[in-house]
């Protein structure tokens, strides 16, 4: 999870750098900018178009390399590609100052390899959950990994805040971001297995919990995806369009929540960058315990528990926007609660549609639950025109209408998913079905040997 949320973070600390590089507005209105210091700075100087095409930048190549990242980890595993993509992520992250300084060209090749180094990141959630998570806590584990998206903006927003604030300067807020990166990726490509059979530290009990209930395929079975099959299931396209609902709603609160903190509620950097962590800690919270409590509740069935977790999350989200557009922007607290809440119920979906995707997918969960990333990509690339043509001065009114199209969009998205969704694995799944380990714990390593053995060939 760390992992994921360092790459995460490396790409929402140029969004914050760029706060810190625009003038500062007193509250007499008059403007505050280090002339001298940033008169040589092309990125202090970029049009509202060119930040709008930088942050675009990051999904259109996401959306691109994802297509490549779902076949590699599916041939290479996870450890062989997550891992080099991690040390491109920290790369281009520490070479920021420099492209900055350079101009727009060389910074929107950075926020490109930005993109395709986060590409790998829901199909590295889906492969994960497939292979190393036990059944009976698939909420849980879905619900952990997927939090790295509020987990990001928690630490990264207020370590950004301080560092701008700083006697380290901007360029800080990159070079520390970087350095946290590349060591996680490092240890990470140290410590990861790909299957728990090959982990040195994953015992037989262990390993039978988490195999337990999953269909045995070889290697060169699970490379055929049957992509044809899964695109004409409805219940897929139920999590992927709960996915554009909730991630037009994360981007455009995570990305942008800063500029309304900030500009509208007339908030100093350094508070923008406390105040923002705020509602993604409230999410990342609420997230962990709908994972929890979605595995234990036992008074509904799992297709009707999707829909009522995904609709407290989307209607719950929408309510607290649409009372947030009334509220006047002097009562600065109380929009503030207002917007931690509503962003805070959207944590509910780790027991919606994130928990949907590896329950229909089972096998071929690094491609259902890997295409969400699809879902975080076509919405970044469109949330940020969205945010510019609504919003062009950052105004309340602006605001009020972008929180309306977000309550929109949530209703939508909703209804849709509650009408095609499914928790009971697709037909697809299917497959050599009499050698599914049967849930019985065995009494000795005879069974790990016999059984388990035949899904993980010997370290």
């Amino acid at each position: 999870m760390l992992c994921l949320t360092s790459v995460w973070s490396n790409i929402l600390s140029f969004n914050f750098a760029l706060i810190c590089l625009a003038p500062h507005e007193h509250e007499d209105g008059s403007q505050e900018h280090d002339v001298d210091k940033f008169a040589n700075l092309k990125g202090a100087h970029f049009t509202p178009n060119q930040k709008t095409y930088l942050t675009s930048a990051v999904a259109i190549s996401a959306l691109f390399g994802n297509f490549i990242a779902v076949q590699l980890i599916t041939k290479y595993g996870v450890r062989s590609v997550f891992t080099p993509l991690g040390l491109l992520s920290a790369i281009s992250t520490a070479l920021f100052p420099l492209a900055l300084k350079s101009g727009f060209i060389t910074t929107l090749i950075l926020r490109c390899l930005q993109g395709i180094a986060f590409s790998a990141n829901f199909p590295v959630i889906g492969s994960f959950t497939s292979k190393w998570a036990y059944y009976k806590q698939s909420g849980f584990v879905v619900s952990t990994l997927v939090a790295y998206v509020q987990l990001s903006p928690t630490l990264s927003d207020p370590i950004s805040g301080a560092l701008c604030d700083s006697d380290l300067g901007w360029e800080s807020v990159f070079y520390g971001h970087a350095l946290v990166c590349l060591f996680l990726f490092l240890l990470f490509g140290i410590i990861y297995r790909n299957s728990p059979g090959k982990h040195p530290f994953v015992g037989h009990n262990e390993l039978y919990k988490v195999t337990v209930n999953k269909p045995i395929q070889s290697k060169a079975e699970l490379r055929k995806i049957p992509h044809m099959q899964i695109l004409k299931t409805p219940a897929v396209w139920a999590v992927w369009l709960g996915g554009i609902g909730n991630f037009f709603c994360v981007n455009a609160i995570f990305l942008f929540s800063p500029n309304y903190f900030h500009y509208v509620l007339k908030m100093d950097v350094q508070s923008t960058g406390a105040m923002s962590a705020v509602p993604a800690v409230l999410q990342f919270l609420v997230k962990l315990s709908g994972g929890i409590t979605s595995d234990k509740v036992r008074c509904v069935n799992e297709t009707n528990k999707l829909r009522l977790y995904n609709s407290l999350a989307f209607f719950g989200s929408a309510t607290g926007f649409i009372i947030l557009s009334f509220i006047p922007p002097e009562n600065s607290f109380t929009c503030f609660i207002i917007l931690s809440v509503a962003t805070g119920f959207l944590g509910l979906t780790t027991g919606g549609f994130f928990k949907a995707g590896p329950l229909i997918a089972q096998q071929y969960s690094q491609f259902v639950t890997g295409n969400i990333s699809q879902t975080i990509t076509t919405t970044m690339i469109i949330v940020p025109f969205v945010i510019g043509g609504l919003a062009p001065k950052n105004s309340a009114a602006d605001w009020q209408h972008i929180f309306w199209v977000i309550a929109a969009v949530l209703i939508a998205m909703n209804a849709v998913f509650c009408i095609l969704c499914s928790a009971s694995p697709a037909e697809w799944t299917k497959v050599r079905s009499a050698d599914y380990t049967p849930e019985t714990k065995p009494a000795s390593t005879t069974f790990a040997s016999a059984t388990i053995g035949k899904i993980y060939p010997s370290k």
